[in-house]
């Protein structure tokens, strides 16, 4: 925890710490070699599971940056789909196992911002209304929501997202 502490301060730790399952997260994400790097002044969070990276903006809240490695490393440790599989799976498997891992990851922000809520963390208007629908419906009401949501700087959905990415990545045979 002191590296992330160096990148992104204390207040940042002690979220990740009041919750168990980021802790454990972030320590599976250590012991297979994943780098977890700092953007400077960027809101931006992404990982690139071939290069194991996980890179986090520094220009959002803290508690908005903790839920963002609670998602990217989920995409890290699930490892339903790659980039590298775009030329060996058809587009709608590769799709709908990108979609899944995606619920998964959007769920583990839903129980990251129930830990900080538990921990006395008040949380986001953004935290608080992925914590109601996992709370209403489970994974099946959070599934549902990822199927309907915006990519964030796109006009998209994550279907048209994903199958976009789909179709850029993969190579002409």
């Amino acid at each position: 925890m002191n590296t992330l502490q160096r990148q992104f301060g204390s207040h940042f730790v002690a979220m990740v710490e009041a919750s168990p399952r980021l802790v454990a997260d972030v320590r599976r994400l250590r012991r297979r070699g994943v780098r977890i790097k700092t953007l400077r002044g960027s809101i931006d969070a992404w990982c690139i599971k071939d290069d194991k990276l996980v890179a986090l903006g520094t220009g959002n809240p803290a508690q908005v940056s903790v839920l963002a490695l609670a998602h990217e490393a989920n995409h890290m440790l699930r490892e339903r789909i790659s980039m590298a599989a775009v030329n060996r799976v058809s587009e709608t498997k590769w799709v709908r196992e990108f979609m899944e891992e995606e619920t998964d990851c959007f769920y583990r922000e839903a129980q990251t911002a129930d830990d900080l809520q538990r921990a006395g963390f008040k949380l986001t208007k953004y935290a608080r209304s992925w914590l109601r629908t996992m709370r209403r419906g489970g994974r099946a009401a959070v599934r549902k929501r990822v199927y309907r949501t915006r990519v964030i700087g796109t006009k998209l959905s994550y279907p048209e997202y994903v199958r976009l990415m789909y179709r850029e990545n993969r190579t002409a045979a």
